[in-house]
């Protein structure tokens, strides 16, 4: 008897994590059950890895609320976060905001919580897990490590950086954790369809046609939920209300042009 098995995994993309929320909210409207009692396996890179961490975490009792909760970190702090300026520090700032967050929670304490980062040198993934313990704080650090703006996190004996190198989209990754026996539902929510000119990329969109084929051949139930960007800015650190508000309409956008796509996704979920 297959079990069933379902994953929520969400991509890296920095202030865009603002269209993975939206997205969640969307669903969760369209359901009286709260999501989490389907007992999704978290799986999330870079602010995907922030957002995860946040939602399981909370101790809220209803799901929205729980991610409104979040939604406010973006909209209220997160531009403060990569504010530069002659006296602010957005490293500082970033570090701040996850330690307030998340404490001292240590992943080993957490079975349904999957972060995503890259190792500084090689750059290939690394998921920091039940299996692999560390802070969760330090682990969503490293996860959203993009280099440049923030510095290398060290877990251990390694240096770390942001996950979004091989596995900007996670999805991918989450199969190595489970058998050919499980039944896997994956909900796979990205940040923002963006062109195909860099590694990141390149790699994301073949993960993705990967897991499109496996979908085709009925090996898993795999539902990929990613908004063109028409009003918003692509760029990961634009935080202006203005373009907050514009990720919001392409993300609200999405929900009102694909209602089959989460009718599907919430039939096979509810099976």
């Amino acid at each position: 008897m297959r079990t069933k098995k379902f994953i929520i995994s969400i991509d890296g993309g920095g202030i865009r994590g603002i269209i993975p929320l939206v997205l969640l909210r969307a669903i969760q409207n369209k359901i009286i059950t709260d999501l989490r009692s389907f007992n999704p396996d978290w799986w999330g890179t870079s602010t995907g890895a922030l957002i995860s961490s946040g939602i399981v975490v909370q101790d809220e009792p209803d799901f929205n609320d729980a991610v409104q909760n979040i939604l406010d970190l973006y909209e209220f702090r997160a531009k403060f976060a990569v504010q530069q300026g002659a006296d602010h520090s957005p490293s500082k700032a970033f570090q701040h905001l996850i330690d307030a967050n998340f404490g001292t929670v240590n992943l080993e304490n957490l079975d349904n919580l999957n972060i995503i980062a890259s190792e500084k040198e090689s750059l290939n993934p690394v998921i920091f897990n039940q299996s692999n313990p560390t802070i969760l704080a330090e682990a969503v650090k490293a996860s959203c490590a993009f280099p440049g703006l923030f510095p290398a996190v060290k877990i251990k004996d390694d240096f770390y950086v942001d996950g979004f190198y091989k596995a900007k989209n996670p999805s991918r990754l989450s199969l190595s954790k489970y058998q050919e026996s499980d039944d896997l539902i994956i909900l796979s929510l990205g940040t923002g369809v963006l062109p195909i000119n860099d590694p990141a990329e390149i790699i994301a969109n073949q993960d993705l046609n990967h897991l499109n084929e496996l979908h085709k051949a009925g090996s898993i139930k795999h539902f990929r939920m990613n908004p063109e960007l028409i009003f918003a800015n692509a760029a990961m650190q634009n935080a202006t209300a203005k373009n907050i508000l514009n990720l919001r309409k392409d993300a609200q956008r999405f929900v009102h042009n694909n209602p089959k796509l989460i009718d599907d996704f919430l039939s096979a979920l509810t099976a």
